[in-house]
């Protein structure tokens, strides 16, 4: 059981941090996270302050 928890705990960070540090160059080039892709294509998660990703 704790083998479950720690998995899905792991899955939920990785997004949030994907969502929070996910920006692309463009400062208007938002980038989504699609959290039910194998079952609803529609739903998806964006967050207005992402950080912006610098080169």
């Amino acid at each position: 059981m704790k083998m479950v928890i720690a998995t899905f705990v792991n899955v939920h960070l990785c997004l949030i941090c994907d969502l929070i540090g996910s920006r692309g160059s463009n400062p208007e080039n938002f980038w989504a996270i699609y959290y039910l892709a194998l079952f609803d294509t529609h739903f998806k998660k964006v967050w207005i302050e992402q950080w912006l990703l610098v080169h």
